[in-house]
């Protein structure tokens, strides 16, 4: 079996004069076009199966790409994440040279794939049905790493709702489908016609069989996880608000924003516990706790004084922050009376937290827990800054980049992944993109194992604010499903604009909360016994993947030289 031209082993150098639909830019066009139909706003999701063959047919073609080509390969990338991701700038101004750096950055990975591919069908003669899911779905692991990381609108979140399917990735994770929709892919372009060659039924049978074979699989999964216990499960009352970031030059307009936010959140969770006897627990998005009855009120910790820091003052934020966490759980407690002892409220809420070390402090983007007595009882801090939203590369080196942001000086990550135990259960707690990072999540996991705190439940607190309805929420959403799958974990999610959900270990999306809208989700979440081999072996298989895509690259560079000895 092979897809590499059966008259010569290496490319063809002469210029073909081609059609203008064979060009590089009209195929690029052609499965740019086609993928962002099939992930949202449009979701037609079978286009996705479809949507690789322009970029295959670049790499089965024997005459070589110019350098002309590749720019045009970039360029179109370039269009196709500018119009996918354009919900990032909405919040500031200063988020279009975000949005410019980043589609630059994400393009990059459309010629390389292409460049790749080429050398390892054409020079090494690898079959492109091996060739194109190996080297796509590497760098789809280069960029969950690359700059902290961005994996949103993988190729395989364009199935999100095709949840028989998805259930491989318990075993390969995410990537897993996407392997598997590149692989049919390359199996639909080889059975086409093809200069001297007529239609290849085989091809054809090999994709049937790696589909069936998988829904098989995922057939099997979905009825193993389908007894489990209704009585034990966790009351979750989830809180979405609908506050849009802006970025307010009026102080006192911001501040009333805040006390609006926190206001209108404490009032919803009475009135759901209110009509919810039974609720154990009320969760708030990233942020809304942040304002207060004096209107910005942060969670402090005092590690060091200075002396231009009164110790009166210290102590009177820090007094004024437990007053908050005491009233709000002292009131969705006394919502109702027609509870049973033992099942009290705990809460759990998104806010920032200040450390003070003498001269120096360091800002947390926070999840905090609440027990039902208002006490503060455990922090974690988030571990992944968002780029462009929380950090800017190379902004520590060149710190006017950081003048150009809305956001300042940036936050400081956090350290350790949190177990927050409430009524029994062990929640693992992500704040805002987190979710989107398969290898973040995972690793959290991990180490919470190896200290005896495996959690039961993902729970996920976001302020998707930022994006003002846009299509960014949907694919935010689509990577808390295979979050939850990979891991064989419930996973909740508590979001400021949308959507907030309850999706179960086999990614089933039991309550979703409406776009840009106030609501509030009850859920009654139950923790699954089983385990996933993602979490026993992780990317391993993807990384070498990688490792031997990287060694294509490297062969790739060697031919010239080479070329030239000749």
């Amino acid at each position: 079996m092979t897809t590499a031209p059966t008259n010569t082993s290496t490319e063809s150098p002469e210029p073909t004069k081609l059609a203008w639909y064979q060009s590089a830019g009209a195929l690029s066009a052609i499965s740019c076009g086609l993928l962002w139909a099939a992930l949202p706003p449009l979701s037609l999701w079978p286009l996705a199966w479809f949507a690789p063959l322009g970029w295959l047919q670049l790499i089965r073609r024997e005459q070589a790409l110019t350098r002309r080509d590749y720019v045009i390969l970039w360029l179109t990338g370039v269009v196709y994440w500018s119009v996918l991701l354009y919900g990032l700038t909405l919040a500031h101004w200063g988020n279009y040279f975000g949005l410019a750096l980043l589609a630059c950055y994400l393009a990059a990975y459309t010629p390389l794939f292409v460049g790749i591919a080429r050398v390892a069908t054409h020079h090494l003669r690898v079959p492109l049905l091996i060739t194109a899911p190996v080297v796509w779905v590497a760098f789809e692991y280069a960029r969950a790493y690359v700059f902290t990381g961005f994996s949103l609108g993988l190729l395989g979140h364009t199935q999100v709702l095709q949840t028989t399917l998805l259930q491989i990735s318990d075993f390969l994770g995410a990537y897993g489908v996407s392997i598997l929709v590149m692989f049919t892919a390359a199996c639909l372009l080889c059975a086409l016609p093809y200069r001297d060659n007529k239609w290849s039924w085989k091809y054809l049978g090999f994709a049937g069989i790696a589909i069936g074979l998988t829904y098989l699989y995922g057939v099997y999964q979905l009825q193993n996880g389908s007894s489990l216990s209704p009585e034990k499960a966790l009351k979750v009352a989830l809180i979405q608000g609908n506050m849009d970031v802006q970025f307010d030059s009026d102080q006192e307009r911001a501040l009333r924003r805040n006390r609006e936010a926190y206001a209108w959140h404490h009032a919803k969770s009475i009135e759901m516990c209110r009509l919810n006897p039974d609720v154990q627990l009320v969760v708030w998005p990233e942020s809304m706790f942040t304002g207060a009855f004096e209107g910005y009120v942060p969670d402090l910790i005092v590690k060091k004084t200075s002396e231009q820091h009164s110790p009166d003052s210290l102590r009177y934020a820090q007094e004024l922050f437990s007053l908050k966490c005491r009233e709000v759980t002292a009131d969705i407690n006394s919502a109702t009376q027609n509870r049973t002892k033992g099942s009290d409220i705990a809460f759990i809420a998104g806010d920032e937290t200040t450390v003070l070390r003498g001269e120096q402090f360091d800002r947390y983007n926070s999840a905090l827990l609440v027990a039902p007595d208002g006490k503060l009882t455990d922090r974690y801090y988030k571990m992944h800054p968002v780029m462009f939203g929380e950090y800017i590369p190379f902004g520590e080196q060149i710190p006017i980049l950081y003048q150009l942001s809305p956001m300042g000086r940036g936050l400081t990550p956090g350290e350790q992944a949190k177990s927050f135990e409430v009524a029994g259960f062990r929640l693992s707690p992500s704040v805002c993109f987190e979710s989107t990072v398969p290898q973040l999540i995972r690793r959290q996991i991990k180490s919470l194992d190896r200290e005896g705190q495996s959690p039961d439940i993902l729970v996920n607190l976001t302020n998707d604010g930022w994006f003002w309805g846009s299509t960014i929420l949907d694919l935010h959403f689509h990577c808390s499903v295979f979050r939850a799958i990979e891991n064989r974990k419930p996973m909740i999610i508590a979001a400021n604009t949308g959507f907030s959900a309850h999706i179960d270990a086999n990614g089933y999306i039991l309550a979703k909360g409406p776009r840009h809208e106030s609501a509030a989700i009850i859920a009654a979440v139950q923790p699954d016994p089983r385990n996933s081999v993602y979490q026993v072996i992780g990317d391993w298989p993807v990384f070498i993947c990688l490792l031997a895509t990287l060694a294509a690259a490297g062969y790739g560079l060697y031919l010239p030289r080479r070329q030239r000895s000749q």
